[in-house]
């Protein structure tokens, strides 16, 4: 679908389905890409669009642009993540569609909230979109193996009191903090090559939080999960070295108060094998 630049703005809107197939995925990474030459706005951005359990698709649909100095070039995917794709199509008759909005549907859409909620009062209107805390930014999570990542047992570890487990074998965070910055739960140390992850999914419900690593008692990376809903989060380890995986408060303002679960939480490997083969001889 891709061309050269035009002397005229024009759009298409398109669709893809998003289906599992014979991908082994939490999440596709899908990049809709801009060729663009110096001097104009690149306006290529990396969608999270989440792989059905059900044969039944995700459908995302997003318009594209073509203008003189930018046009939409195609789509970006790696090997694994273009398993999951089912098809993509082109909407023909733009005039019966006036506006052209950026959509991630999920097999049941039609019997979810069709409307706007307010977070701090409301649950999402949206809870099957993931939303993606990544450090460094141009941290693809698609990459990592994901499946694999379960959550340790709480009572051995360092822990706030206003955390604990239920009986989902889920870590709740829920209760008012005295420090807005203070520690809700540490992992033990261990040390990692440079380039593996640590990640931590689960949904917030309000307030904000802090998941980093920690080096020498200091952060040596970390994200911040501030919007309600469900969430992913992953951490890089920036060197070869020995980390402290933690969550901490993240609440500005007068808010003292968490309310979120973890549903998962550890150390990822890469998916790719020859990547994981070389993060392993890194540690023997």
């Amino acid at each position: 679908m891709s061309q050269s630049t035009e002397p005229r703005v024009r759009a298409e809107y398109l669709a893809v389905d998003i289906k599992p197939r014979s991908c082994d995925r939490l999440l596709a990474a899908v990049t809709i890409r801009y060729a663009t030459m110096s001097g104009y706005t690149d306006l290529s951005e990396r969608v999270y669009v989440p792989v059905p359990r059900a044969n039944a698709p995700f459908r995302l649909f997003f318009p594209v642009y073509y203008s003189p100095g930018s046009y939409f070039a195609g789509l970006e995917l790696t090997e694994a993540d273009s398993e999951c794709i089912a098809a993509m199509r082109r909407i023909r008759d733009l005039d019966r569609t006036p506006i052209l909005l950026n959509l991630t549907l999920p097999p049941d859409w039609q019997q979810m909230k069709l409307y706007q909620t307010l977070t701090n009062w409301e649950r999402p209107s949206a809870p099957y979109r993931v939303r993606v805390y990544a450090w460094p930014r141009m941290l693809d999570p698609a990459r990592l193996d994901l499946r694999h990542v379960t959550l340790p047992a709480l009572a051995p570890l360092s822990h706030s009191r206003i955390v604990s487990g239920d009986a989902a074998d889920r870590w709740v965070v829920r209760g008012f903090s005295r420090s807005s910055t203070s520690f809700l739960v540490r992992l033990p140390e261990r040390p990692v090559a440079k380039g593996l992850c640590f990640v931590a999914r689960g949904t917030l419900y309000r307030g904000a939080f802090t998941l980093g690593l920690l080096r020498n008692q200091l952060w040596a990376t970390t994200v911040n999960v501030t919007a309600p809903g469900e969430f992913l989060a992953v951490v890089e380890a920036p060197d070869d070295g020995a980390y402290v995986p933690a969550l901490a408060n993240f609440l500005m303002g007068l808010n003292r108060r968490n309310d979120f679960v973890v549903t998962s939480a550890g150390w990822a490997s890469p998916n790719h094998p020859s990547s994981r083969q070389a993060l392993e001889r890194r540690l023997e």
